[in-house]
């Protein structure tokens, strides 16, 4: 998509785009001090020494979760049918029957829409940021070819759209819906080119804290990196569920009925919680799901030429910031008095 704009944005400008504001994060990216503290980041899928991936929105990270959702949602269903048709003592055939048809009609809604998630996942691009060379790469919507941007050029904004939402009596309303997007200025034709558009959210902060945690990892060193959580997969849960497993067998001091959310592995009634949920929940499907869903959607194979601009780089070969970016930061850091 690209939209007019007569001259390169830069970090700062607010500019009305489409009837909607517009307030820019980069180029020269505007930046926080590296230690403040900021909210876990959503939109990031995963990071390593050298690249960073960038995902579309929450559903990327939380479809487990979804999927738990739905499983206790045929539970209710059933249960409510049961209890409907046993009121006379027993559960007579077409009670039975409704309630089978209910259950697949739930089940066939949710494959669909796990279906319609995936193919529409497929048609917004992953970007990976390499810190090394100081650049990132998209699969062009059209010819499905990589491109690649330098990090300095980058322009990032929020963009302050409307959403369409409802009231609890089903009224419908419009909320705000602040989204982090990514675009590259074409100087050429003096247009805003975006490729990335993220999940919109009532509050801007975490579209800008998002965008913060991108720029730590370009620019700071790893101790000011922000913390990113596995994604929900079966390996992850496993992983997960065995190191918690030996932990509590580890806990000399584990008590009967304390309650810790942070650290199941502190009692004998938060784990019995834990293990009577997951199995409730069909014990490692979730997670196969989300699996799947990251595999079909997401996390699809880069070409040979992305995998080898993703491999480390000689320490003597990365990139250095411009002269500009430099000067750019230090009058900040100066500003705020940070050493």
């Amino acid at each position: 998509m690209s939209i007019p704009l007569e001259s390169a944005p830069r970090a700062g400008d607010s500019v009305m785009l489409d009837a909607c504001p517009a307030y820019f994060l980069a180029p020269q990216p505007v930046m926080s001090l590296p230690d403040d503290p900021l909210l876990p980041p959503e939109l990031i899928l995963q990071h390593d020494e050298v690249t960073l991936d960038l995902g579309q929105c929450k559903a990327d990270r939380d479809l487990a979760f979804q999927t738990g959702f739905v499983i206790f949602i045929l539970y209710l269903f059933g249960a409510i049918f049961i209890a409907a048709g046993m009121q006379d003592g027993e559960l007579d055939s077409l009670a039975l029957m409704l309630t089978l048809v209910l259950l697949s009609i739930v089940m066939l809604a949710a494959l669909l829409g796990f279906g319609w998630q995936v193919i529409r996942r497929r048609r917004r691009p992953t970007i990976r940021f390499n810190r090394q060379r100081r650049e990132l790469c998209y699969r062009d919507a059209v010819s499905g070819a990589p491109r690649f941007v330098p990090w300095e050029s980058l322009v990032a904004y929020v963009y302050g759209g409307t959403a369409l939402g409802a009231t609890a009596i089903g009224r419908p309303i419009k909320m705000e819906a602040h989204s982090l997007r990514l675009a590259e200025y074409q100087a050429h034709d003096r247009s805003l080119h975006n490729f990335y558009q993220g999940e919109g959210n009532m509050i801007v902060n975490f579209a800008l804290e998002n965008w913060e945690a991108i720029r730590r990892f370009m620019e700071e060193p790893r101790e000011h990196w922000l913390r990113v959580g596995p994604l929900s997969d079966s390996q992850g849960f496993r992983r997960r569920r065995r190191d918690l497993w030996q932990r509590f067998k580890a806990n000399p001091n584990k008590r009967w009925l304390h309650i810790n959310l942070r650290d199941y592995s502190e009692s004998w009634l938060t784990m019995g919680a834990y293990y009577l949920f997951h199995l409730l929940s069909w014990w490692q499907l979730p997670y196969s799901v989300s699996a799947r869903y990251l595999r079909l959607a997401v996390l699809r194979p880069w070409s040979e030429e992305v995998e080898e601009w993703s491999q480390p780089l000689p320490e003597a070969q990365w990139v250095k910031p411009s002269d500009e970016y430099l000067k750019a930061r230090a009058a900040f850091l100066a500003d705020k008095g940070y050493k």
